[in-house]
């Protein structure tokens, strides 16, 4: 499966992504919700792991805007946040909310 991982934290980002390939997951890894729109423009993706607050691009609006750049529907999307009772992310139907920080161990 090949998963896109975003968040602005590069030590997140280094531990989620060393996490997730050790569960045998193909992870591609991108630093904001920017950089995050031009890898979901540009191929197939299986899954969306992404931060729910990043300085440019929040991840619930990453994921708005893929609905008008990508065939519906999209590929599933887990949130990262340090607010899962966000009852704003429970709109856009995630497939998942991890909460922040999380279990190493669970996050696959």
């Amino acid at each position: 499966m090949r998963l896109l991982l975003v968040d602005d934290s590069p030590d997140i980002l280094l531990l989620a992504a060393a996490v997730l390939r050790a569960a045998g997951f193909e992870v591609v890894e991108a630093q904001s919700g920017r950089a995050a729109l031009a890898q979901l423009a540009g191929g197939h993706w299986d899954g969306l792991v992404i931060d729910v607050q990043m300085p440019d691009l929040s991840g619930p609006e990453v994921v708005r805007r893929l609905a008008t750049i990508a065939p519906l529907p999209g590929p599933p999307v887990i949130f990262l946040t340090g607010d899962p009772e966000d009852q704003a992310l429970a709109e856009l139907d995630p497939a998942g909310v991890v909460p922040k920080p999380f279990d190493p161990g669970t996050l696959a």
